[in-house]
């Protein structure tokens, strides 16, 4: 008889990405049954070290935290010192590109191109030359928009949106606002997945609500970007993925505008629902989730 591989995810927590991360965890539960994993979950609430039995019993670990506690290296880091396999970046990169400032400071140090960013307090981004033009506030650390504000239009009372987010986060980035088209590529397994060109809802954004409510269009292959500037995009991320030392998955936004491509942020631990972009990307490379998911785990059996 043979032994059915033993998969945990480790999910949910108490991060802002909460909801997001158990719903990412119902479809990749589903696609490793179906590739016939033997799958237990646990949800996160408590000390890492609370599950410790279950995190022996299991073959690999599949950390499914986003934001904070899963995807800025703690969980990995708790798992490296127990020796056990899992899935996904080290402790060392998730770290790296949770934090956005260092993040973008590697980049920018390997010519990267990445919008005019500041690190500042509520008064140094009063005093901040970047604010005389649209701009964006984002905290260091979170991921899936949480507290990011977009500001376009500066005629509007932004102070009364950005200044809670101020209170919540003593530090923000502070970018300029990249007027274009929003793209994500992501990688598997060193290799660039198809671009997906994001489309929101007219006169808004690629915010929170709509990254959820359907609202937004994703188009993989796109239709308004051309092949060459696809090309482009597809070589920025793996770069990225393999300067960052991204392990098995990572997803790479980016905005182009004209002919140029801007870099947002890349995540290691990206949304795995039916409506994330990543599987999407998955599909329409012509691989089948089941057999997507078989990988990463085998991958992650020969480390």
């Amino acid at each position: 008889m043979v032994k059915m591989i033993k998969v945990l995810i480790i999910t949910g927590g108490n991060s802002a990405e909460r909801a997001v991360s158990l719903k990412s965890t119902q479809a990749v539960a589903l696609n490793l049954k179906k590739a016939g994993f033997l799958v237990t979950i646990i949800d996160a609430l408590k000390p890492f070290n609370n599950y410790l039995s279950e995190i022996r019993q299991c073959d690999v670990v599949f950390p499914l935290i986003h934001g904070k506690g899963g995807e800025d290296g703690k969980l990995q880091k708790f798992l490296e010192n127990l020796n056990v396999k899992f899935i996904g970046s080290d402790s060392l990169s998730s770290r790296l590109c949770f934090n956005k400032d260092a993040y973008l400071k590697l980049l920018n140090k390997h010519d990267f191109l990445i919008p005019p960013t500041e690190l500042v307090t509520f008064d140094e981004f009063q005093q901040s030359q970047l604010i005389l033009k649209p701009f964006v506030v984002k905290p260091i650390n979170e991921g899936s928009s949480v507290d990011t504000v977009i500001v376009k239009h500066l005629d509007q009372d932004y102070l009364k949106e950005v200044k809670p987010v101020f209170l919540k986060h003593k530090h923000l980035l502070l970018e300029s606002f990249i007027d274009g088209q929003e793209i994500t590529v992501a990688c598997f397994n060193e290799q660039a997945l198809p671009v997906i060109e994001i489309i929101p809802p007219p006169s808004e954004s690629f915010d929170y609500k709509n990254k959820y409510n359907g609202k937004t269009k994703e188009l993989c292959p796109p239709k308004n970007i051309s092949m060459t500037l696809q090309d482009q995009a597809k070589d920025l991320a793996q770069r990225i993925h393999q300067l960052c030392n991204c392990r098995d998955i990572s997803r790479t936004d980016m905005i182009i505008q004209g002919e140029q491509i801007y870099v947002l942020e890349t995540n290691t631990i990206p949304g795995l629902s039916n409506q994330s972009l990543l599987p999407k990307a998955v599909i329409s490379y012509g691989l089948s989730l089941p057999d997507f998911y078989s990988q990463l785990v085998n991958n992650a059996l020969k480390r």
